[in-house]
């Protein structure tokens, strides 16, 4: 049986909180991650969370990502989630 875990990267509201990162969820099933919403901090979250043990979140292994509506605070980090893996 694979493993799944679920991975809060983000909880936070539209409001710029220095202590929170936009809405964004890591479904983890396996080697695979799943991304559910991208918002500020994705990719920061995601290495802080790589950092802690968790592979499958290496940055440049983020290549599944579904956005669940089109608010600033669950989008605005599309663009750290396509251009990391080059970097």
């Amino acid at each position: 049986m694979m493993e799944v875990k679920v991975v809060l990267l983000g909880t936070g509201t539209p409001n710029a909180c220095p202590n929170a990162s936009g809405p964004s969820t890591a479904v983890v099933v396996g080697e695979r991650t799943y991304l559910v919403d991208f918002g500020p901090g994705v990719v920061r979250r995601a290495a802080q969370a790589y950092h802690q043990g968790i592979d499958a979140l290496r940055p440049d292994l983020l290549t599944r990502a579904f956005c669940t509506h089109l608010h600033t605070d669950h989008t605005a980090g599309y663009a750290d989630l396509i251009f990391t893996p080059w970097v």
